[in-house]
């Protein structure tokens, strides 16, 4: 219970401050649904490799190569998510 209601408040946390940040950054050339949905996937990215890495530690197995590892795995889960929604908006143009 108590991951489960940490990873849902670091989601909703990490999900304002990127939007936040999407907006000040691009004030006049973002969309603001495409700026709320990709704060909402790194939410989900980097919440999920924050709770694995409590997780790991909490079982007393984090090391400096588990933390690489996850990283490497948030990295590619967000290129494989952006290569799929190229793909897929290239789909709808033609």
């Amino acid at each position: 219970m108590f991951y489960s209601v940490l990873f849902l408040s670091t989601l909703g946390t990490l999900s304002l401050v990127g939007f936040g940040l999407r907006v000040a950054w691009n004030r006049k050339r973002g969309i603001p649904r495409l700026m709320v949905t990709e704060s909402f996937r790194q939410g989900i990215i980097f919440s999920g490799a924050l709770m694995i890495a409590l997780w790991l530690q909490a079982a007393q197995v984090l090391t400096w190569w588990n933390i690489l590892l996850l990283v490497v795995l948030a990295t590619v889960v967000e290129f494989v998510v952006l290569v799929f929604r190229q793909s897929s908006e290239n789909k709808l143009d033609t």
